[in-house]
């Protein structure tokens, strides 16, 4: 409902020779303060970027900036690696 018609796009751009990306690709839940970024559970989880990058993949989006990095930092740095390592297996090609 609100995502972009990504195959629409991919054929625009396409046309004038340029291939699509997407600059940034939330991969953080929102929060709003420092007790917000230490809650256990979130609307938004780890393992929900993979799932967003999957979807743009489908659609032929062939580079994907992640939007979060202090945020899994910080998570990072209270124990909780999930994030992070999240964003690892999926920049990594192993």
């Amino acid at each position: 409902l609100l995502s972009p018609d990504y195959g629409k796009l991919k054929d625009e751009v396409e046309k004038k020779g340029v291939k699509l990306w997407v600059l940034e690709m939330q991969a953080d839940p929102y929060i709003r303060s420092l007790a917000d970024a230490n809650r256990q559970t979130y609307s938004f989880s780890s393992g929900d970027i993979a799932r967003a990058a999957s979807y743009l993949n489908s659609y032929g989006v062939e580079s994907i900036g992640l939007w979060g990095a202090p945020f899994w930092m910080y998570r990072n740095s209270i124990g909780d690696d999930s994030w992070l390592d999240e964003v690892k297996r999926l920049t990594t090609n192993d």
